[in-house]
């Protein structure tokens, strides 16, 4: 499942790590790996990264409850949250 969080920033699902592995290799093929801004479990990110695929301006003050409720509403909305990754798309 892909999801837009902001201009440009992609989060996709994956049921399994092989599945994640495929698609960071086929980034790698593309040579697209300074793209990926994150891979692996979705509840494992930190706040500042969060915060940063969430807003345009990530400099401003914003609540952290706010803006872990946010991320966790578009993980938990995701109907295979195993393994994901968090990517530049263009």
């Amino acid at each position: 499942m892909k999801v837009g969080l902001k201009e440009n920033v992609v989060y996709e699902t994956f049921n399994n790590k092989s599945e994640l592995q495929e698609k960071i290799l086929s980034m790698i093929i593309k040579s697209k790996t300074d793209k990926i801004l994150y891979k692996g479990n979705p509840y494992d990110i930190d706040y500042k990264l969060m915060k940063k695929v969430l807003y345009k301006n990530y400099t401003e003050k914003i609540d952290p409850e706010v803006v872990r409720l946010q991320y966790k509403d578009i993980v938990d909305s995701s109907e295979n949250n195993k393994f994901c990754i968090i990517y530049k798309e263009k």
